[in-house]
């Protein structure tokens, strides 16, 4: 169970960094406001779930590693260990799912949680363990399950039980591990809601006491487990625990090993405390490791400890975010990038929260950059390190001959032939120029530039499709760079009547493009509905990229906090 988690959280992460698109912009007086963000609507509002939320993020003296969930997914792993977190901490927040529980069969609760991360054997056990919770049993329905699970899963004369995606590794000697869980999750099941015969309660027990006597406290539980069931419990004192050593610094592995030494060892009231201490150190709330924190909190009261009022509370107050109505979604922690640096230290910046940024950190990380590592980095990577040398005070942070030499690298291509499928590449090129002081040339721009603007005002069209996001970053990006600023005008005047309802796909982004176009033209608009359409997105801890969506976006957040930062002239950094 745990190695399938740690592989698919990867997946996971990798999945979106090829889907995530990071846009930032830089402005036309980028050299003569470094540091500096026009505060407007933001000084009378409230944003410190914001605030929490990236300090939070923050990982070591500068970088950021945001936590948040994939919109629309479901993790019947989360969800299990989020279930059994409720039942230790507060079973009243166990409601909406005992209430989904009683409305369904067993059959259906197996199929539903057929998510690729847990196997039948972990399907038929976890779901079953909250339906017992729930005090919803149905036995009938549990047997035919159990019974049907059964028969498809033991290896029958090798005495043990293993999924169907493990077969392959029956006979591998690493694998006893996961041959003992699974036996330990289907003999449970059968004693309770079935039966055991005597043909295979021989040959489990055999199967047993061929394994080596000395075990981890894992294994030793299991091991119990399974004899007790089997009505053998003496023949588990044949084997002995291997005391795992006490690290500074808990991961899942050694959490888990330490839940189940609390479970299984007979410990004194002085290796208590030490566990008790190391615990304590180890107790940051991290939602995207739910199993790490039920460990956690098992070990607690498996030592007759509660965990701390306040740990407790803080984790149930984070878990909230993620319940949707019983369920949780899959939740992953992005790598940090320059990207999060940039995003995360401008907020905090217009939000005037100068003292949670270590600027003397970001500095030296700027400083100590060259041109071999930043030449092959995604042009919104280089446009993030561009936009935080220039918002780093007081001086350029970067080395002249990075500056240099990235200048030179990228302004050809702000001239290279201008194709719609390229608008964002092209985009951040011609802003990550602008921060580094070079001064585009309006003669020497392709003429689809120009073409395009016409064919806004002209036709209603951008390069032959309807007007839509890629026009509006289009318009601005020229807008900001400050060229055709006659076209561009009349090119806004037709961009205003785009929508920009909170429930549109991608709707932060609409909101930001098109009203900082019109501020910029001069176009009256109402600031009130543009604040409704913000408000609309308000999710704890920022806000998401559309009415539709029920969690907070480090992007949308950082584009609608610039936004309502934006005072009476264009503000400096996007």
């Amino acid at each position: 169970m745990k190695w399938k988690k740690v592989i698919f959280n990867l997946l996971i992460i990798f999945g979106l960094i090829t889907i995530v698109i990071f846009y930032i912009h830089s402005s036309n007086e980028m050299q003569e406001s470094k540091n500096t963000l026009a505060i407007g609507k933001l000084d009378n509002m409230q944003h410190e779930d914001i605030v929490k939320k990236l300090n939070e993020s923050r990982v070591g003296d500068a970088d950021y590693s945001l936590t948040t969930a994939i919109e629309a997914s479901y993790s019947d792993y989360n969800t299990y260990y989020a279930d059994k977190l409720y039942a230790l901490l507060d079973s009243s927040k166990l409601k909406n799912k005992c209430r989904q529980i009683e409305q369904s069969t067993i059959k259906e609760q197996v199929k539903k949680n057929n998510q690729d991360i847990f196997n039948e054997i972990e399907k038929i056990f976890t779901t079953v363990d909250l339906v017992e919770t729930c005090n919803s049993v149905n036995k009938k329905q549990i047997t035919d399950q159990v019974r049907e699970i059964s028969n498809d899963t033991y290896q029958k004369k090798e005495g043990f039980f293993l999924a169907n995606e493990m077969e392959r590794f029956k006979n591998d000697e690493d694998y006893v591990g996961v041959k003992l869980n699974s036996t330990y999750m289907m003999v449970s099941l059968l004693v309770k809601y079935d039966k055991v015969d005597q043909s295979m309660k021989k040959e489990i027990i055999d199967w047993l006491l061929s394994l080596d006597k000395s075990s981890s406290p894992q294994r030793k539980f299991y091991i119990n487990s399974i004899m007790t069931s089997l009505g053998e419990p003496a023949l588990s004192k044949q084997f002995s625990i291997t005391k795992p050593e006490l690290p500074n610094t808990l991961d899942l592995n050694s959490a888990v090993e330490l839940s189940f030494y609390a479970k299984v060892s007979p410990l004194q009231e002085k290796e208590k405390e030490e566990i008790v201490s190391l615990l304590e150190k180890n107790q940051k709330v991290q939602v995207e490791n739910m199993q790490y924190l039920y460990r956690l909190i098992e070990t607690y009261q498996s030592l007759g400890k509660e965990p701390p009022k306040s740990f407790a509370e803080e984790l149930l107050n984070e878990m909230s975010v993620y319940n949707q109505k019983g369920n949780f979604p899959m939740i992953t922690k992005y790598q940090p990038d320059y990207t999060q640096m940039f995003m995360s230290i401008a907020v905090l910046s217009a939000l005037k929260q100068e003292q949670a940024i270590d600027w003397n950190a970001i500095s030296s990380d700027l400083k100590a950059l060259t041109y071999e590592e930043v030449k092959d980095l995604e042009i919104y990577q280089k446009l993030s390190i561009v936009s935080m040398d220039n918002l780093a005070d007081p001086d350029y942070q970067l080395t002249a001959d990075l500056r240099t030499k990235l200048k030179g690298s990228l302004k050809n291509k702000a001239y290279d032939n201008f194709q719609r499928d390229n608008v964002m590449e092209w985009s951040f090129t011609l802003h990550s120029l602008r921060g580094l002081g070079y001064q585009l040339e309006q003669e020497n721009m392709p003429a689809e530039i120009k073409e395009g603007l016409q064919e806004i005002y002209e036709e209603r069209k951008f390069m032959g499709k309807d007007l839509d996001l890629v026009a509006l970053i289009f318009a601005d990006t020229i807008a900001q760079a400050g060229l055709y600023e006659e076209e561009v005008k009349k090119a806004v005047k037709e961009l205003a009547s785009l929508d920009t309802k909170p429930e549109m796909d991608l709707a932060a982004e609409y909101i930001f493009f098109k009203y900082s176009l019109m501020k910029k033209a001069g176009i009256p608009f109402s600031e009130e509905q543009q604040q409704k359409e913000i408000d609309a997105l308000k999710r704890n801890g920022g806000y998401t990229r559309s009415d539709a969506n029920h969690f907070m976006d480090l992007r949308s957040t950082y584009l609608l906090i610039q936004l309502q930062a934006q005072g009476e002239d264009t503000y400096a950094f996007r």
